[in-house]
């Protein structure tokens, strides 16, 4: 494997960005966008069919939702969606509303994959990062109990920041990855290089992560400086991961602020990359 390096890199570097292999891959740089998105079609309203339940953990109890679609049509998948900011708290309802979460439930439904839908629920003024070691045991205790051969995870906003920290954190945890509208912050490149990632940007996302090492700074930044070296960020980690054989790939979408992003991300062509056999 190539040395690691830093991933500030060129503008050539980012020009070389480059989505590879599987359904949905995209071509992406600074100069290549997509002007819009196919959502799947969402016949599931809500997520008041999922049933509700607590994980204990070592140092937390984790309200969930979860659902199992396709019953008998093979070895399950677990998937797993991190809610963002606004979905934070102890209700185990907030994470099922507005979620595309949903939006996944309703693609496995309908093509037919075997798989849990499971989605937990974080405290309030709490990064997924701090809780990850918890998290990683009710996803890992859950698929074993179910039967589940993989693990896929997906998240938005503050969700998608969290999944760069699983990654990081525990390069054997989920075979796919997919981070949407996130500000990746302290990722640990060399184990990243375990999973496979998809990230997904907007061009016009001025939200910041509010771990995020650079928030210092927002002050002083135009909206159009933010979104741009959010942008960056994540590309350059693609660069980097793709630079030292990942399987990474990123999609920009032009003129997406934070929340469109958020709502529209994890559309049909990026869920045919995550559920390809």
């Amino acid at each position: 494997m190539k040395k690691l390096k830093e991933f500030l890199l060129t503008g050539v570097a980012l020009a070389l960005v480059v989505s590879t292999g599987g359904a949905g891959s995209f071509a992406a740089s600074p100069n290549t966008a997509f002007a819009g998105t196919k959502r799947p079609e969402r016949p599931l309203k809500t997520g008041n069919d999922f049933l509700a339940a607590t994980f204990e953990g070592e140092s937390l109890n984790i309200p969930y939702r979860y659902k199992q679609f396709n019953a008998g049509a093979g070895e399950p998948i677990l998937f797993v969606f991190l809610h963002g900011n606004s979905a934070s708290g102890t209700d185990n309802q907030k994470q099922m509303e507005r979620t595309p979460a949903l939006d996944a439930a309703s693609y496995i439904e309908k093509h037919g994959v075997s798989a849990f839908v499971l989605a937990p629920q974080c405290p309030e003024n709490t990064p997924w990062r701090a809780i990850s070691a918890d998290l990683k045991s009710l996803c890992e205790t859950f698929a074993r109990e179910h039967g589940c051969a993989h693990i896929y995870i997906a998240g938005a906003s503050k969700g998608g920041s969290g999944i760069w920290a699983m990654a990081s954190q525990y390069p054997d945890f989920a075979e796919k990855a997919v981070a949407i509208a996130s500000s990746p912050s302290d990722v640990n490149l060399e184990n990243l290089l375990k999973t496979a990632l998809y990230a997904v940007i907007g061009s016009n996302d001025v939200v910041s992560n509010p771990d995020a090492k650079d928030n210092a700074l927002r002050s002083t930044k135009s909206d159009d400086e933010i979104a741009s070296q959010k942008v960056k960020r994540n590309a350059d980690i693609v660069a980097e991961l793709q630079y030292n054989g990942g399987n990474a790939h990123i999609k920009i979408l032009e003129g997406y602020d934070h929340k469109k992003t958020c709502k529209e991300g994890l559309s049909e062509d990026i869920l045919d990359w995550l559920f390809a056999k």
